[in-house]
């Protein structure tokens, strides 16, 4: 029956009915979502405003080690320990027997005990030295972290005598082939990676440079035991390892030497994390030149240095004649017998810069990083000194913001630098370091705003030698050798030698950028930095002691490129004025500087009221992601203190891999 006109509008007012009500629901159910939302808004706010600036970042469980007699940290775990010889027994064990201090002037690590440069216990040393401990320690980080340190790149050392208060460096880094000419060396790709990026090796040399000048108790043989027996029985893969290697994959996979090395044949994949690798070449490498000296690697007819020319002639076999510049005749490398034999390292009296009234800061002159640094904390201290008083130097807001400002005018005047055997840079080296001149740069610093990018400098800015690993030992009577060994990038050139087994560096890559350099005619106009033969390009690298009047010492080595003389900054001056413990110092979140951009780069982990009040005074913010990649990794800071004869030791969490030993 049809429906009366009257039921179709009851009908229809009914309906009509039903669907205000239902948007009376959907209206309230979005006014009180945006209710909610303007609540986080409005509690976000209040986190950022009123949580209080002073709230610790959570601490990390990376342990501090304390000790008496002496400590040795590194970034590489599996070369940390030093195990002792239980003469009773006869026996390897790292608890049973008590390393002692020897008290011969050369910095002896032991009076009658044996030590080690790593817990297994195949190779130990009788008194030995810093510099036995030393060498046998890198040695044993070329098997463990290979792409990271090793026999074909090359190391700074700092070593600093405690009773003399006397600082040297070594300088054991690469040096440019006589074949690398820039202006025929116009196509800088093949400089970033490659056989033609590899610089002449500076590690062995500087290994036989460090045990002549420090002293050697230890046959030298006996140094590459450890590391020869690790590469033939194999190492677990850590975590900074695999990381390194899944982050390389496809470069790993196109390079056949590196990929037989690294090619788990078990798995059918590139090794991983836990696995057990072998090293089989470089551990007969190592053993050759364990039976000579270094003059296996660098002399002609030497044992070793006749089989690494014939491999970096060969290189992959791949290059066409007519792309290299050095020789009408087939050659992978830049690199010639006469580059290997005219190779030295060179030591140098270590940066030497009184900070304020009792502290010295000691550091790896040119063309290292030290220079940089340098300039970061003298600008910080003329800061304190601004404050009248180190007990109200707490690392907040505006000594934050200072400290932000001083990384863009030191990172940008690093780039006027280079090798000060080859350029004339005394003037901006001597700017870097003067306490009169950071003053002037810290009154032009704004406490309330950031300047003008330009006034910041105009450098070109690289990252540069991420590819580093690190070491520190410390002995009670304040004797300390700090290094920093490098391949400048994860595995270096991606190239390793066909017979000899070694992975090579990419030195060549930190020279100035070559594409833009070549094609100027005024020689004034060209970089400090530019690639000349047998130059060294400029370093990041480091090492540094920081010594009080009152006693207190604090060894730092750094990796991460740019961000080591930065990082090494913010642990210097969280421990030497604000008067945390080492372990806080370097846990502490950290703060870098894009100097392209401006931007601050900071740690997940740091205080967020902080860094808002930081971007209110103009400042371009990028939060680190909590997990980075490895090429992107945080810096990495070990250390060791010295305070009232008590040695303090911690390995940087960031590393993943890092520990320490000591007695």
């Amino acid at each position: 029956m049809a429906k009366t006109e009257e039921e179709i509008n009851d009908s229809s007012k009914l309906i009509a009915e039903k669907i205000r009500q239902r948007r009376k629901i959907a209206y309230t159910a979005s006014a009180i979502a945006a209710t909610l939302a303007s609540l986080t808004v409005l509690v976000a706010l209040v986190y950022y405003l009123v949580a209080p600036a002073s709230k610790e970042p959570e601490a990390s469980d990376s342990p501090m080690g304390t000790f008496r007699n002496w400590t040795v940290v590194t970034d590489v775990d599996g070369c940390r320990l030093v195990p002792r010889k239980d003469h009773q027994h006869g026996e390897s064990d790292v608890t049973r027997q008590p390393c002692l201090v020897g008290s011969k002037a050369t910095a002896d690590l032991g009076d009658t005990a044996w030590i080690a440069s790593s817990r297994s216990g195949d190779m130990f040393m009788r008194n030995g030295t810093l510099a036995d401990a030393a060498v046998a320690t890198l040695l044993c980080m070329s098997i463990y972290h290979p792409y990271s340190s090793g026999i074909g790149g090359g190391f700074v050392a700092l070593y600093y005598h405690g009773s003399t208060t006397d600082a040297s460096v070594l300088i054991a880094t690469e040096s440019a082939p006589g074949a690398a000419l820039r202006e025929k060396l116009t196509n800088n790709k093949v400089l970033r990676s490659g056989w033609k990026s590899i610089g002449v090796p500076g590690e062995i040399y500087g290994y036989t440079a460090l045990l002549s000048r420090i002293g050697s108790n230890v046959p030298w043989s006996e140094l590459f035991a450890d590391a020869i027996s690790k590469g033939e029985n194999g190492i677990v893969v850590d975590k900074a390892f695999g990381s390194a290697i899944a982050e390389n994959r496809d470069a790993i996979l196109a390079e056949e030497n590196l990929k037989k090395l690294l090619w788990n044949r078990r798995t059918r994949d590139l090794y991983q994390e836990g696995e057990v690798l072998r090293n089989l070449k470089l551990s007969s490498t190592l053993r050759l030149l364990a039976k000579g000296s270094y003059r296996d690697f660098y002399d002609r007819g030497g044992t070793v240095a006749g089989k690494l020319i014939n491999d970096l002639h060969i290189g992959d076999g791949k290059a066409n004649i007519a792309d290299d510049p050095s020789s009408p005749v087939f050659h992978e490398s830049l690199i010639t017998a006469d580059d290997l034999t005219s190779y030295r390292a060179k030591w140098k009296p270590a940066m030497k810069v009184k900070l304020d009234s009792k502290t010295t800061l000691y550091t790896a002159p040119l063309p290292s990083g030290g220079a940089t640094l340098a300039y970061i904390m003298n600008i910080m201290a003329a800061v304190k000194e601004k404050q009248k008083s180190a007990n109200i130097f707490k690392l907040d807001l505006q000594n934050l913001h200072y400290m932000a400002e001083a990384f863009k005018f030191a990172l940008n005047k690093r780039m006027l630098l280079g090798d000060d055997s080859f350029v004339d840079v005394r003037k901006v080296e001597q700017e870097m370091t003067s306490q009169r001149y950071a003053e002037k740069i810290m009154k032009r610093i704004h406490p309330h705003g950031v300047l003008d990018h330009n006034e910041y400098g105009e450098g070109q800015v690289r990252a540069v030698d991420h590819g580093t690993s690190l070491l520190a030992i410390v002995t009670r009577r304040g004797d300390a050798l700090v290094v920093t060994s490098s391949l400048h990038s994860p595995f270096g050139s991606l190239r390793m030698t066909r017979e000899t087994g070694i992975l090579m560096n990419n030195a060549l890559s930190d020279f100035s950028e070559l594409e833009e350099f070549t094609r100027v005619s005024d020689d004034a106009a060209i970089p400090a930095n530019s690639l000349a033969p047998f130059k060294r390009p400029l370093s990041s690298l480091s090492p540094s002691v920081f010594v009080t009047d009152d006693s207190v010492m604090l060894a730092l080595a750094g990796t991460g490129g740019l961000r080591i003389p930065t990082s090494q900054a913010q642990v210097a001056v969280r421990f030497l004025w604000e008067n945390r413990t080492l372990k806080s110092a370097i846990d502490y979140p950290r703060l870098h500087v894009d100097v392209k951009s401006g931007s601050i780069q900071y740690e997940h982990r740091m205080i967020p009221r902080i860094m808002y009040k930081m971007a209110q005074k103009g400042h371009s913010l990028d939060r680190d992601p909590e997990e980075m990649s490895f090429g992107d990794r945080y810096s990495c800071v070990c250390g060791i203190a010295m305070k009232h004869d008590v040695l303090y030791t911690n390995a940087d969490f960031r590393a993943h891999t890092g520990g320490f030993d000591g007695d």
